[in-house]
């Protein structure tokens, strides 16, 4: 048989059986169709916030500086309430003195969203010093209301040297 004929039959065998091939058992429809997880939601939300009276506590001054951020966070949601986030927190700040400091962090975060109580989350970012002074660890606590709003805070400064 020549090339020509025998594309041709496979084709007509193809489109013959395609509808024997495509007929379903009732047993296999009765017992429903897999449970499968679908993506509800992609979110991307970059949330400016600052820090007033941040004190470096590695110094005998008290310098009340004022941090300012942003926290950048990726997030994706699924219809079985669960979910899986990352952000990046970028920092930057200035003392009395003049002294510039700056620091960067990031974290992952997975768990249920629906049902479950919002918590709290501390992110500890190193501040580090661009003069003559140690650097210093300093928390933000991000509080999630359950109207999926965000409120940060100061948690607290910390040495580092």
């Amino acid at each position: 048989m020549s090339p020509a004929p025998r594309t041709l039959l496979a084709t007509l065998l193809a489109v013959a059986l395609t509808p024997a091939c495509s007929e379903t058992s009732d047993t296999i429809l009765e017992s429903g169709p897999p449970a499968l997880v679908t993506q509800l939601s992609y979110d991307n939300v970059r949330l400016p916030f600052t820090l007033p009276d941040v004190d470096n506590p590695c110094t005998p001054a008290v310098e009340a500086m004022v941090l300012e951020g942003i926290i950048h966070g990726l997030g994706i949601q699924w219809d079985n309430d669960h979910f899986k986030s990352h952000y990046n927190v970028t920092l930057t700040g200035e003392d009395a003195d003049g002294v510039q400091y700056q620091g960067e962090s990031s974290g992952n975060g997975k768990g249920d969203s629906f049902g479950s109580p919002p918590e709290d989350v501390v992110i500890s970012t190193v501040m580090n010093s661009l003069g003559g002074t140690p650097n210093f660890v300093t928390k933000i606590v991000l509080h999630f209301a359950a109207d999926g709003t965000v409120q940060v805070d100061k948690g607290g400064d910390e040495c580092r040297g």
